[in-house]
């Protein structure tokens, strides 16, 4: 089957006779939807296949929460690859990802839940089989004591599998063999793919998602949570923890589009892996950052970009923060049948920005203006400045010597400033106080 053949829903948003928008259910039962699963898998098939979705969305609270075009997108992503989105097979997977979005008209942030397409490690390996280029292929994890040398620039390992010393996961060997006799051996440190999997999923950047699903995965306390500590991570994973899946996947999918022949339909799902499949066609990567995004993607919405002088501390909140939107929370994978899954946490709520001003919660996600000045102040005994926004006065405070001289800086540049900050205090003794910047753009 072609990777070209796509089953999609129409585009737009179904409404029933009342107006109001239509149920998974609704949805599936239109003939226009019946009639592109049919197309792609013939009508029984297809009848069954529809089946499955229900299915599958009535096992998870957080997919029946989720946008009902979104999950027949994935699902029509599947099954024009033929692969099961049934757990128990582990072909792929129907995601459901917290994805918070500003309104254009109303410019106040909605709490929605969207569906990814997600392949996984048995529906690549399927995938693969398919081509009738591969004679073999295989992957195995590495025990502590199994790996004797490793030499990642000139590809030489060696492995002794009676040399295990503990339970613990330490890395992956992928091996895949070609009918035309070419083989390519490959060797993944559990390390190389955590930091790979932290540098390029936005939910594991934000604490969240089956890549934390691990008791070896070191947390350290963070603005929206326990958040993972690269750092004191040790190198080592749970055998069938989630962190453990997310781990094998990168290995094969890496190897595979590197170093293996792919055919369109490997092309068309390593494409959409992680994606929202939208109804005119266009894939939207919400949780993987730009730069891992496939060739000729639509881009994933900006993250909050990185702002020098965040406090190393947790500061007190004695209010709701300022609002803007909050981590995404993801299930990267769901759990198959007695599986470690975790599900997806509820989508955030809202916070105000906590001076009671009735129009904040329209203001941007990272409050932005240019600075009138600069001075001096001390808070509690201890050194601090206060920052004054140039159209009113309005003060902000700081503790961070780094923050000051930025805003300073911009002052004297005549630049604005964009700033991330918490409202500390309440009623007349409420301060806003800036926790990072950037000179803005």
């Amino acid at each position: 089957m072609s990777g070209a053949q796509t089953a999609t829903a129409p585009a737009g948003r179904a409404v029933e006779k009342s107006g109001g928008p239509l149920n998974l259910r609704g949805l599936l039962a239109q003939e226009s939807i019946k009639a592109r699963f049919n197309e792609v898998l013939g009508p029984r098939r297809g009848a069954q296949f529809i089946s499955s979705i229900i299915t599958v969305v009535s096992a998870s609270r957080q997919l029946q929460d989720a946008d009902p075009q979104s999950v027949i997108g994935a699902a029509a992503q599947a099954a024009a690859l033929d692969l099961s989105i049934v757990p128990t097979i582990g072909h792929a997977a129907i995601v459901p990802y917290n994805n918070n979005r500003k309104d254009p008209k109303t410019g106040q942030w909605e709490k929605t839940v969207e569906a990814q397409f997600q392949i996984m490690v048995r529906g690549i390996i399927q995938l693969a089989h398919r081509t009738g280029k591969y004679k073999r292929l295989h992957l195995a994890e590495v025990y502590e004591g199994q790996l004797l040398e490793h030499d990642e620039i000139r590809g030489v390992f060696r492995l002794d599998s009676e040399a295990r010393k503990s339970d613990r996961v330490i890395g992956f060997y992928f091996v895949f063999q070609l009918l035309n006799g070419y083989v390519h051996e490959a060797y993944w440190p559990i390390q190389r793919c955590i930091e790979h999997g932290f540098k390029y999923s936005k939910s594991f950047q934000h604490g969240n998602g089956r890549w934390m699903d691990d008791p070896l995965i070191t947390t350290k306390k963070g603005r929206y949570g326990p958040e993972f500590d690269l750092g004191a991570f040790k190198g080592a994973v749970t055998y069938g923890s989630g962190t453990f899946a997310m781990c094998a996947k990168t290995v094969v999918k890496n190897t595979l589009s590197k170093w293996g022949p792919l055919s369109a339909d490997m092309v068309d799902a390593f494409t959409a892996d992680q994606a929202v499949l939208r109804p005119d066609g266009s894939r939207d990567y919400i949780d993987t950052t730009a730069d891992d995004a496939p060739a000729g993607a639509l881009p994933a919405p900006a993250a909050p970009p990185p702002m020098p002088g965040r406090a190393s501390r947790e500061p007190k909140i004695e209010k709701p923060e300022p609002t803007k939107q909050p981590a995404e929370n993801r299930v990267d994978e769901p759990p198959t049948a007695g599986g470690d899954g975790r599900q997806a946490p509820p989508v955030g709520e809202q916070g105000s920005t906590g001076d009671g001003a009735a129009g904040d919660a329209q203001e941007p996600m990272f409050p932005r203006f240019k600075v009138d000045g600069v001075a001096s102040t001390e808070k509690n005994g201890k050194p601090a400045w206060v920052i004054y926004r140039a159209e009113d006065r309005e003060k902000w405070f700081t503790d961070l010597e780094s923050v000051a001289n930025l805003a300073k800086k911009a002052a004297k540049d005549g630049n604005a400033i964009e700033i991330d900050d918490e409202t500390r205090g309440s009623g007349k003794n409420a301060e806003r106080w800036i926790l990072a910047i950037q000179i803005a753009a």
